[in-house]
């Protein structure tokens, strides 16, 4: 058994902090004790003013993400687990008490590191909520928010060695960006808290870099309220956008008469948007002489999607066959491939927590589902293919008790793709990053998978995409290369772009723009 010290400021800790001591107690390896430093507030006013800005913004944000603002006091809550408080000069105390590592919960400026490695056999590990290869800060997801940033990153040290790196899309404000953060690196923490009590090591990754940027100082009064006017201004736009323009982010799908290496997507043909819907998300096929384009058909009014299908004719002229599939939950994302000449498909059902399959019983209007290869998982994008003599599945996963999947990208492996047991890749999540996690469609250089890969950015979703050639898969090891971006300039007024497929000479891509629903 080894006993870990976390540290934290006081008793009181929010809901990602409790959810992680929880997972840690319950675990027969983990013998916990809480240090509490002891500190007189010496805020400056800047520091003060700051203060005070964002509880007003977690009061806001409560309203809409009340479970996610819950406090506990843990003096009250884990009885069972011994509680030492300590101040800072009394650390030193703690030369004899037999703790393997301590976590620290709290910014490590605070505390005598030197002192922090003396009281312990293993050292410390702590989180840092920025990309510290480019910025470090004390005010987690500030700067981030204020430069308008696409992305944030946060990575897990021990000592001076880092254990685990990921980034993820930035939210609209300070407060729902530092929620996601604490969210998706929750079950990272856990997982390497539990490798050192289980295994006695920690796994750190091959990182040689020299930083070279200083810390950020904190905010001044004039940095804070320049963020409260931009957001505020932000907020502002949204609202008339949507209630004087009326106008929403809709998606939309086109097609072009090309292979994908030489598509010239500005000639591609727009497919018109029904009224009150967006079409996204298209796989295209060809089969019986007949080309058909599967799309996410989302509703507006209904706020809820199923797969539709779109005929494509030899002169460009197409029409909109309706629904194939429908269910009483959200569908997207139509994925296709064949199976010993048998097509299928398996849309995303995220909102049902499955993976589910589906096979064409006559093309293309009907189609039966059969089972779900996956149960009890909150996965989009799924994409299964074969390479080197296995069938991979390929997904986006969020972490336990998030319902983000825009960042991180799972493989699993089977010798059949319609077997129920896929066993996880050994580096699973092969990527964790916000610019090019998602799955945005396949294509295929001969027999060589190329991944579509979603950009996500500040304030929109599915902001661009990049193409990345599989250069290395086993269930060991994996590596993809990029061969280009494709960037939403390729019609009038786009914001976005987010997907894109080819078969047999045709592509099919999607795009998004604000407009009305008519």
């Amino acid at each position: 058994m080894k006993k870990i010290a976390l540290l934290l400021k006081n008793s009181l800790i929010n809901n990602q902090t409790y959810q992680i001591i929880e997972k840690l107690e319950n675990d027969k390896d983990i013998e916990l004790i809480f240090l509490l430093l002891d500190q007189k507030d010496s805020s400056t006013l800047s520091e003060k003013f700051y203060s005070f800005v964002f509880k007003i913004e977690e009061k806001i944000v409560q309203k809409f993400s009340p479970q996610d603002s819950i406090k506990y006091d843990i003096s009250k809550i884990f009885q069972n687990i011994q509680r030492d408080y300590f101040s800072t000069h009394k650390l030193e105390n703690l030369q004899n008490s037999g703790i393997d590592l301590v976590y620290s919960f709290i910014n490590l400026d605070e505390v005598d590191n030197d002192l922090l490695k003396s009281i312990t056999k293993d050292g410390y590990i702590y989180t840092l909520y920025s990309d510290n290869r480019k910025i470090k800060s004390k005010n987690i997801a500030f700067w981030e928010i204020y430069n308008r940033e696409d992305s944030i990153g946060f990575s897990i040290h021990h000592n001076n060695k880092v254990l685990f790196r990921g980034a993820i899309n930035t939210q609209r404000t300070k407060t729902q960006t530092q929620i996601r953060l604490y969210k998706e690196s929750s079950t990272y923490i856990i997982k390497t808290l539990k490798e050192y009590a289980n295994t006695g090591g920690l796994t750190t990754l091959d990182e040689k870099i020299i930083y070279t940027n200083p810390p950020l100082p904190s905010p001044t009064i004039l940095q804070t309220s320049n963020y409260l006017k931009k957001t505020l201004l932000l907020y502002s736009k949204l609202l008339i956008k949507r209630l004087i323009f009326k106008q929403h982010p809709r998606f939309g799908v086109a097609f072009i008469r090309s292979s994908w290496e030489n598509a010239q997507l500005d000639k591609g043909i727009e497919i018109k948007n029904p009224k009150n819907h967006f079409l996204a998300d298209p796989f295209v096929w060809t089969k019986d002489n007949r080309t058909i384009c599967f799309v996410e058909d989302f509703d507006y009014t209904q706020h809820i999607a199923w797969i539709s299908a779109i005929e494509i004719f030899e002169d460009n002229s197409y029409k909109m066959l309706g629904e194939v599939i429908r269910e009483d939950f959200h569908l997207s994302f139509p994925y296709l491939f064949t199976y010993e000449d048998e097509l299928y498909m398996v849309p995303e059902s995220t909102q049902e927590g499955t993976v589910r399959l589906y096979k064409c019983i006559n093309f293309p209007l009907k189609w039966e589902y059969q089972y779900n290869l996956m149960e009890n998982v909150k996965t989009a994008d799924t994409m299964i293919f074969p390479h080197d003599n296995r069938w991979w599945l390929f997904t986006n996963m969020s972490t336990e008790g998030n319902d983000d999947q825009a960042a991180q990208l799972f493989a699993f492996y089977s010798d059949s793709p319609l077997s129920k047991q896929w066993t996880p890749h050994d580096k699973n999540p092969l990527v964790f990053d916000s610019d090019c996690g998602r799955n945005g469609g396949i294509l295929f250089d001969q027999d060589i998978p190329l991944r579509g890969r979603q950009k996500q950015a500040f304030n929109i979703y599915g902001a661009g995409l990049s193409i990345a050639k599989i250069t290395e898969l086993s269930p060991s090891n994996y590596k993809e290369e990029k061969i280009c971006d494709i960037k939403s300039t390729f019609f009038k007024n786009l914001k976005a772009n987010h997907h894109i497929h080819s078969h047999q000479n045709i592509t099919v891509y999607d795009y998004m723009r604000y407009e009305g629903l008519g």
